[in-house]
């Protein structure tokens, strides 16, 4: 199954290191408003950190996205992968 990495730098240890490609892909409008890149080029560029994940498939801009939680946003992506697996 291909992945979406998620951003290495200061990712928490209980983040995990990607979420399911077909999770974000419908998302990918958001992500090239909020990042003016695809989301294969944000992938190849070390992908996104939780709260830019959780921006993008909530509709929330970039700038909007340092305001979030970031242990909020992992808890939320981590039961998003959950939900995920069991469709």
């Amino acid at each position: 199954m291909r992945q979406f990495t998620v951003h290495q730098y200061n990712r928490p240890e209980d983040c995990p290191e990607s979420i399911p490609w077909e999770m974000i892909a419908p998302y990918e409008k958001q992500a090239i408003n909020n990042h003016g890149q695809t989301l294969e080029g944000l992938n190849e560029r070390g992908g996104l950190d939780a709260c830019e994940i959780y921006a993008v498939m909530h509709g929330i801009s970039f700038g909007q996205s340092k305001r979030l939680n970031e242990t909020r946003c992992v808890e939320w992506l981590k039961s998003r992968i959950q939900e995920y697996g069991r469709e």
